[in-house]
Parts: structure tokens; C-alpha cells; sequence
């Protein structure tokens, strides 16, 4: 310290100034380190998500709390009316639970409440954006939670779960399996067309067969079991489509067919449709909801997933992307079938009406008619959502959801009690 140096003495005090020095020298290249470990994020998640705060702040980490055991006054609700879906859930997205505005969520319950919808689906965030603090994964955790510590999933799930009537509703929990940060970090192999083109949002599927991804969304499935105790966890945007043809997913198609290469149109182009690359996708994808199913069978949870729709009537499955839909109902209890009428008219999907005809009705409790609101940068209008739901219905489709509910207007939400609830009121 300077007030004990001697003044006479220049070999302490040329000492003291490299100490000086040294100490400096550590404190701004710890500094650069931080600042070089932040994580980044990608135009859209940038857009749509809160900024990331200094991430030369200290992140603590958050012990795991006990399970929440919410229970409700009465656990069985009176049977539906015949001429409405025995299930009716709304979507939530992480941008209504992050939502700041004061009462929001208790809105949303009010409004769950108006509609009569005795099934909620909440998403908890992708595999590195989670939106509940989890002790020993705080890289992954959102910056909503890395700023305030708050457990938005709970606060959701307690909040939605019961009814005003004390009746129980469904509650189903999301996870997202697309990634921003970490295709950005480098910590997972992107995805990349024939033509090299790499993904920013889709991975590999050959980092799925790997004990990393499928490990890490396992983990997540059990934990999101055992800490919230919902009904079932979904699964969503887990297909294999044009961003699984990067050197490393050759190899492994190599590997698993004998083949040298891919089968080939008269085009060029990968056939997607040949029995050995639609196996090779369904083997992986498959092979991810084995593991799913085995973790979460023994807590009593069921799986879903989101699928996209059939293309042909005459070939009601999606093997071409992996989602063989038998196969898929090997190990998840239901298939959420997307009905994205702002969508569909542009890649040609069926629509709710062939849906109907071959898969709802010869199997009608392994499939569930998901409605899409999006539509370019808004949302289809209300007289669309009414269209759909009136067909659902006339169908004797008995499981449906809409989402998300923020796209949601007061129109929309009128017409879903209406299509919903009044027709339960004498």
C-alpha cells in the first residue's frame, strides 16, 4: 500500500507500480471476457423478445422451488354439449406471459373464463430461452428471468388451472425446438440445405440423434413434469424438412440407408418423398419421442406434438418431414393438426374438412385440430375463425385449440364464446 512505502526505497515502489498494473491488467480482461461470453440473438429473436441486459452482470443462481400442487375444488367438470369440441383449449405464447402491463394475465383468465375453455396450453420458451428460473441452467434462461428472477410459467400455470366454477382445466405445456442463441453461439450445429445454406433457426437432425439435444429436451420435459404437474407437455416445430442436408446429416444418411447420396428428382433435388430418406427422418424424429415418452410415462404426463398437415388426402401422414403420423402415435398420446387458414391457401395443405375425413374420424382421440390465427403480419379475421370452428364442429371433431391468443381481438374472443360457451347455456 502507498502509505507504507518508503518514500527512499525504489525498488518497493517500482514494485507497488507493477502490482499496480498487473491488477488493472486483470480487472479489464476479465471484463472483455464477459462482455466476449454474452450470448447474442438473432434479428427475430431481437424483435421479438426484450433486450438482453449487460451480461457483465453477476447471474445468481436460482434453487429449484418445490413442485407446484395447485388443486382445484372440484376436479371433474359436467360433460360438454355434444355439439361443441369436448376439449377447447387457447394457446398461450411467452409474449402474454412476459407481458408487463398490470392485470394482464388475470385478463387472459377472465377470458378463458367468457369462451369456456376448459383446456390451456402455455409455452415455457425454446431450449435456450427458458421462461422459469432452473438451477444450473441459467445460460438458458431469457433475459425476462435473468432480470427479474420470476417464474412466468408458474405464475401462468397457477393462475389459469382453475376455473371460476372450481373445476380444473387441462393444462398443457410447450416447448419450442427451434434455437436462436445457441445456432448463433455455436453450440449447436445449424441445419443447412443441399445447396449450403445454413439455418438460423433449425438444427440438425443429426445433432437430434445425438445425446446432447434429445438429452437436453428430455431434461426439460421431466423437470417441467415433476415442478408444474401438468396434464401433458407438447412438443412443437420438431420436423425434418429442407434444412437437413449439411455434411454431417449425409453422413449419417449414409450410415443408416447404404446409400452414397441422396435420391434424386429428374430436378436434382433431394427426393424427400424416397422410402429411404423419409425412414431416415421418421427413425430420428421417433427416436426423440421415445425418449420423451419414457421420461415422462412414470410421473403420468402424456406427450403431444404439433404436426403439419397432410398434403394428399391419399397419403394422410407427413413422412416426407419425418411425422409419420402412426409411427409418431407410438409414443405420443396425441398429434395437433395445424390449421393454419392464413397459411394453408399458399403450400397447399388440406384443409379442416379433409382432416376430418381421414384422420379425425378413424381415429378420433389421436388427433387434435389446432386453428392458426397468422396471417402475413396480422391475423385472420374473425369470420375465418368462425368458419373453422363451426366445421370442427359440424365435423364431430372433438379436440380443438386456437392460437396464439395474442393475435386475438375482441371479435375473435366473441366468436369463440359463441361457438363455445353459449352453445353450453340453456
Amino acid at each position: 500500500m502507498a502509505a507504507t512505502t518508503r518514500p527512499n526505497t525504489w525498488r518497493r515502489s517500482l514494485l507497488g507500480t507493477l502490482a499496480l498494473v498487473v491488477l488493472v491488467g486483470a480487472i479489464i480482461a476479465t471484463a472483455v471476457i464477459a462482455t466476449r461470453d454474452a450470448p447474442a440473438q438473432t434479428p427475430a429473436e431481437a424483435a421479438a423478445k426484450p433486450a438482453e441486459r449487460p451480461r457483465t452482470e453477476a447471474v445468481v443462481p436460482t434453487p429449484t422451488p418445490a413442485p407446484i400442487t395447485t388443486t382445484c375444488p372440484s376436479e371433474t367438470a359436467a360433460p360438454p354439449a355434444s355439439d361443441i369440441p369436448a376439449h377447447r383449449a387457447v394457446n398461450f405464447g411467452i409474449e402474454d406471459l412476459v407481458d408487463e402491463r398490470p392485470g394482464h394475465l388475470e385478463a387472459l383468465a377472465a377470458r378463458l373464463e367468457q369462451v369456456g375453455a376448459n383446456t390451456v396450453s402455455i409455452s415455457v420458451g425454446r431450449l435456450d430461452w427458458i421462461e422459469f428460473p432452473w438451477a444450473g441452467n441459467e445460460r438458458n434462461q431469457s433475459s425476462d428471468v435473468i432480470k427479474t428472477g420470476r417464474d412466468y410459467v408458474g405464475e401462468a400455470v397457477n393462475l389459469f388451472r382453475c376455473a371460476p366454477d372450481g373445476t380444473r382445466r387441462t393444462v398443457i405445456l410447450g416447448i419450442d425446438t427451434l434455437f436462436g442463441r445457441d445456432i448463433h453461439r455455436g453450440t449447436v450445429p445449424a441445419g443447412q440445405t443441399v445447396g449450403g445454406w445454413s439455418s438460423d433457426l433449425f438444427a440438425s437432425l443429426s445433432a437430434w440423434k445425438s445425446d446432447e439435444l434429445s438429452g437436453r429436451l428430455t431434461a426439460l420435459a421431466e423437470e417441467l413434469a415433476v415442478r408444474y404437474q401438468p396434464d401433458a407437455i407438447n412438443i412443437t416445430e420438431l420436423f425434418f424438412d429442407t434444412t437437413v442436408y449439411g455434411p454431417a446429416d449425409l453422413a449419417d444418411f449414409r450410415s443408416v440407408s447404404g446409400l452414397n447420396d441422396w435420391p434424386r428428382r429428374d430436378d436434382g433435388g433431394v427426393d424427400a418423398h424416397h422410402p429411404a430418406v423419409t425412414a431416415w427422418k421418421t427413425d430420428a424424429l421417433t427416436g426423440v419421442l421415445a425418449r420423451l415418452d419414457q421420461v415422462l410415462t412414470p410421473h403420468g404426463v402424456e406427450l403431444t406434438a404439433d404436426v403439419r398437415g397432410p398434403i394428399d388426402e391419399h397419403t394422410p401422414t407427413r413422412a416426407d418431414i419425418g411425422q409419420d403420423y402412426p409411427r409418431m402415435l407410438e409414443h405420443a398420446d396425441r398429434l395437433n393438426v395445424w390449421d393454419f387458414p392464413g397459411v394453408n391457401q399458399w403450400i397447399g395443405v388440406l384443409d379442416a374438412d379433409d382432416y376430418a375425413s381421414v384422420l379425425f374420424t378413424p381415429a378420433p382421440d389421436d388427433y387434435s385440430l389446432e386453428i392458426g390465427l397468422w396471417l402475413g403480419a396480422g391475423a385472420i379475421g374473425a369470420d375465418v375463425l368462425r368458419r373453422e370452428l363451426s366445421s370442427a364442429s359440424d365435423l364431430g371433431i372433438r379436440s380443438v385449440s386456437v392460437t396464439p391468443a395474442s393475435l386475438m381481438t375482441d371479435a375473435h374472443w366473441n366468436v369463440l364464446q359463441q361457438e363455445w360457451r353459449d352453445k353450453t347455456t340453456p
